[in-house]
């Protein structure tokens, strides 16, 4: 894992950045990161394939099955913040809630079947939105804690990421060359292609990011995409 810092040098107005390596050297408790969150603390969450790491800038908490109660699996694949800074995790067993205030952790599942999320996004309602391994797209509520599948809405259970704009439109990326696109407000859909020059070759979104109100940027395994959220076109 790398994380850089920024120094601005006053000698010909040039900027420096230093990158530092972590891994288990340094404490992480898996080398495979898979997403890397910030609380209002400050500290940094990662998440890997055997535990979820929290850094305060010079050491490694580990926090696992073992020495956390209401973590109900080492695996976690995703991450997000809500608005009250409460922190959620998707791992391969349940939606797990951290409670800066409390420092405690809650697991939520919709039944006692396996429930793994391979990717979550929390919207300005508070509400979560996931993606599965096995059984679609998912939402919960916090208020209500309830969940509900929306696999009427989502077609595909080739879901791989999803993301939330802030205008509160959803989006899912799957392994298909193809975005959808929800509106919560007027609970329609749109299919968007992703075009590319290798046909043949699986398409798969690794990560999306907003830039201001109408552009969504998707980092992919072909190269970078644009989606244009008035246009609802992607270049």
């Amino acid at each position: 894992m790398l994380f850089y810092f920024f120094v601005n040098g006053n000698c010909y107005a040039q900027s420096f950045y230093r990158f530092n390596n972590f891994s288990i050297d340094q404490g992480l408790s898996q080398s495979t990161a898979l997403f890397v969150l910030q609380d209002d603390q400050y500290a940094i969450w990662v998440g890997t394939q055997d535990g979820l790491n929290r850094f305060d800038g010079k050491t490694f908490e580990v926090k696992n099955t073992l020495n956390t109660p209401g973590l109900s699996n080492n695996f976690i694949h995703a991450g997000g913040k809500d608005k009250n800074g409460y922190l959620w995790f998707g791992t391969g067993n349940g939606l797990t809630l951290f409670n800066p205030n409390l420092d405690k952790f809650q697991n939520f599942r919709p039944s006692e079947e396996t429930f793994s999320i391979e990717d979550l996004a929390v919207d300005n309602s508070g509400n979560i939105w996931m993606v599965t391994t096995n059984s679609g797209v998912w939402k919960f509520d916090y208020v209500s804690k309830k969940f509900s599948n929306l696999n009427a809405i989502f077609k595909t259970r080739l879901g791989k990421k999803i993301f939330v704009t802030t205008k509160g439109e959803v989006l899912l990326a799957s392994d298909e060359p193809l975005l959808q696109v929800y509106n919560v407000s007027s609970n329609k859909s749109i299919e968007i292609e992703l075009k590319t020059k290798l046909a043949n070759y699986p398409l798969r979104v690794n990560f999306t990011t907003q830039i201001g109100d109408g552009e969504v940027y998707l980092g992919t395994n072909q190269g970078i995409f644009l989606l244009n959220l008035k246009t609802y076109k992607a270049i």
